[in-house]
């Protein structure tokens, strides 16, 4: 149980961590999580202390119930490593330049480096039931911060307000935090889960709000569609939300037709939707899809191994670049990191590197369906948000290729983990031990 506790701990210290590079108020408010700061400081090494401990606890658990992990996913994991491997090489053999490789690889390289070390030192639900905790905890946390910094600054006159609060990056905390507690509450049932919700969520909605991510909206209401289309259809659960759903639709149908397309703060979720519609698209949206339309270009040029990494993606329209003065590495690693992973390592190489995400799905899904325990059913759902979530994220601000904050590949590193020891720990899948046991092979001549 020290190691789980141990890196649980690390786990958390790892999302509060603050750093001026991508904090908002990092210069004008100080905080304890200040103190965190060297633990997720990349070396000379280009290797944070916090990715160095999770290697050390990985060596030091690596032939721990080995035999209690789904396969395929560890298999997927693998493959990934490999594929990426062969992208950097490929990439250098075109030509490629070595200095930008970390960018582009560091990130998901270490979300599978920690998937494989969360799964080998956490066994049972309760265990990935606390690293649950420290989301919950560092998520409120953050809205704490951001709601601070806000009252803090919102005297300012307007063209001197912060565009972002906290990070970009907390929209994947902020929303899995949120969704936690939401989940929760419906599989618990319990009335610590219900005041837990009460009163986080009011917190962390607000944090969401001035914080003025879009993404976090869309997000959210994938986490929530997830959640709805999970639930049994027949059970209590689900025949209440149903005939709350009916009594709001009213309401929400109004909110629609009057906020659609309007500036006001309240109706700022709205404005989210509207603006990745194509509406009312300011400068940032265009050049979000300039470079869109980029690398589809570069996908259909090279579609089965793309150019390498290394390699630049290349502008159509160079009106919106950004000098390498201001982001050195802007060319290498663009906002929408999966169309970048399409572009770079081709349709061939993409398939390669991101099965593990469908098959995380599918087994977090089966342990959902097949699981009796609430504990592990909460783990199961909250991997798929997870990866829900991630994905949002690396489409719109860079999860996959951003090496400033590691936020979003723990959280999606953890719910891989969940994925692969819960799916044999609730029998969704079996294990490598009983896939061999002679008693379970078919003799000769018996049907």
């Amino acid at each position: 149980m020290r190691k789980q506790k141990l890196l649980a701990v690390i786990f958390f210290f790892s999302l509060i961590a603050e750093d001026e590079t991508v904090l908002a108020y990092y210069k004008e408010m100080w905080t304890p999580a200040r103190l965190m700061t060297w633990f997720t400081d990349f070396l000379p090494i280009k290797v944070q202390v916090f990715e160095l401990a999770c290697v050390a606890l990985l060596i030091a658990s690596r032939r721990r119930n080995r035999s209690s992990v789904a396969r395929p996913l560890v298999r997927a994991i693998y493959i990934s490593m490999t594929v990426l491997l062969f992208s950097v090489l490929y990439g250098l053999a075109q030509g490629g330049q070595l200095k930008p490789i970390n960018t582009q690889v560091h990130v998901w390289l270490f979300t599978l480096v920690f998937a494989l070390t969360t799964m080998s030192v956490m066994n049972k639900p309760e265990d990935f039931n606390l690293m649950n905790s420290a989301i919950v905890w560092a998520a409120l946390w953050r809205a704490c911060m951001a709601v601070c910094f806000y009252l803090k600054v919102r005297g300012r006159p307007w063209d001197q307000l912060p565009s972002y609060m906290t990070t970009h990056e907390d929209t994947v905390l902020f929303v899995v935090g949120l969704l936690i507690l939401a989940t929760r509450c419906i599989e618990f049932r319990t009335k610590r889960a219900v005041r837990m919700l009460i009163l986080g969520a009011p917190l962390i909605l607000f944090a969401i709000q001035v914080n003025n991510r879009r993404l976090a909206w869309a997000s959210l209401a994938a986490g929530l569609v997830v959640i709805y289309f999970m639930l049994p259809s027949k059970s209590k659960v689900t025949r209440r939300l149903n005939k709350a759903l009916k009594m709001l639709a009213p309401l929400l149908i109004l909110y629609v037709a009057i906020g659609w397309g309007r500036p006001e703060k309240m109706f700022k979720p709205l404005a989210a939707f509207s603006a990745m519609s194509g509406e009312q698209a300011d400068n940032s949206t265009r050049a979000r899809d300039n470079e869109n339309l980029s690398l589809i270009t570069m996908i259909r040029d090279r579609p089965i191994l793309g150019t390498g990494l290394g390699r630049e993606w290349v502008e159509l329209d160079a009106s919106f670049t950004v000098s390498a003065d201001v982001f050195p590495m802007y060319h290498y690693s663009p906002h929408n990191t999966v169309l970048a992973l399409v572009a770079f390592c081709g349709g061939l190489g993409f398939a390669g590197l991101w099965m593990v995400l469908p098959i995380s799905v599918y087994l977090n899904s089966r342990t959902y369906r097949k699981s009796m325990n609430p504990v592990e059913k909460t783990v199961a759902i909250i991997g798929i948000i997870e990866v829900v979530a991630y994905l949002n994220q690396a489409w719109g601000d860079m999860a996959a290729m951003n090496n400033t904050h590691m936020l979003p590949a723990v959280i999606l590193g953890a719910g891989l983990a969940s994925a692969a020891r819960l799916s044999v720990n609730s029998g969704a899948w079996p294990s490598v031990s009983k896939s061999r046991d002679p008693r379970n092979i078919a003799k000769p001549g018996i049907a």
